[in-house]
């Protein structure tokens, strides 16, 4: 399994590597379209501005044909691959476009500003749906939904892996040993709380691992004062904490899945009707630019 596991992970970053290699080649060959073109005693600027707006054009398209259903689910999937390919190669036409300066004005200050913030909420796109990815394969649930079911059945399993109580003692009249007492303690002060269904707080949103660390560090504590059958007990919880630890990072991911969209799509439409704004300011105050 080791083996197949390592095979499939040098195979992934191949094909990463050779996408971004593929993805640079193309980059230098419109920089070098450019270079021609303007060494043709032309202004660059119009060829690699019309390549952001060819660009843009494709993006947009994608965005409204994925909103309105338009594309297959195999259609859907080469077509963000060509998004993404599309994104990352409109960087070094960007570059080209503005000559690798800051702005002058304040349309221009909203172009580049937009320009560039949608090239950031795009390459953190990537992250998340490559981290979503990571997550099947790891057999991580990466819907809210299925999360939840696995909330309610970790609780389950907490407590079900908890000390009987003294009424339920196999002997009756024994008192309970000190490390299942403390086991209990334990989880009516901290592992109840931190295993409630379907509760994510906004420290675990945002991937604070105190409330972890801090059963973790309890656990690790009663472990060297337990019989060797409170040991196997401890070593259970202690994996079904790692378990919610882990539902956490995956409820994020969740989160931002959902909302990432509400970011990068709407700089995505402003972006283009600043687009269009700077194509017709440039065309209405130039004369024998071609």
């Amino acid at each position: 399994m080791a083996t197949i596991d390592r095979s499939s992970s040098d195979h992934n970053l191949r094909s990463v590597a050779l996408q971004l290699l593929l993805i640079g080649v193309a980059s230098a060959c419109l920089l070098e379209l450019v270079f021609l073109y303007g060494n043709a005693l032309r202004d660059p600027r119009y060829l690699d501005g019309w390549m952001l707006a060819g660009g843009m054009g494709l993006q947009i398209y994608f965005h409204v044909a994925v909103k309105f259903g338009w594309l297959s689910a195999k259609s859907a999937k080469r077509w963000r691959k060509l998004h993404i390919y599309t994104g990352l190669a409109l960087i070094a036409v960007f570059f080209s476009h503005t000559q690798a300066s800051l702005p002058d004005t304040s349309f221009e200050w909203a172009l580049w500003l937009s320009f560039v913030l949608i090239t950031l909420s795009g390459l953190v796109g990537i992250l998340i749906a490559s981290a979503i990815k990571a997550a099947r394969r790891a057999n991580q649930p990466t819907r809210r939904e299925l999360i939840k079911v696995r909330l309610v059945d970790l609780a389950r399993d907490v407590e079900a892996v908890l000390p009987a109580t003294d009424g339920e003692t196999m002997l009756p009249g024994l008192p309970a040993s000190p490390d299942e007492i403390w086991t209990k303690d334990l989880y009516d002060k901290h592992l109840k709380y931190y295993f409630a269904q379907s509760r994510f707080t906004w420290r675990q949103i945002y991937g604070s691992q105190t409330a972890h660390r801090l059963i973790t560090d309890e656990l690790d504590h009663l472990a060297h004062y337990a019989s060797p059958s409170s040991k196997e007990r401890l070593a259970t919880i202690r994996n079904l904490v790692r378990d919610r630890l882990r539902l956490d990072a995956a409820y994020r991911l969740v989160v931002l899945s959902d909302a990432w969209p509400f970011i990068h799509v709407p700089l995505t439409y402003a972006l283009t009707v600043l687009t269009v704004l700077h194509v017709v300011v440039v065309y209405a105050f130039s004369s024998g630019a071609w």
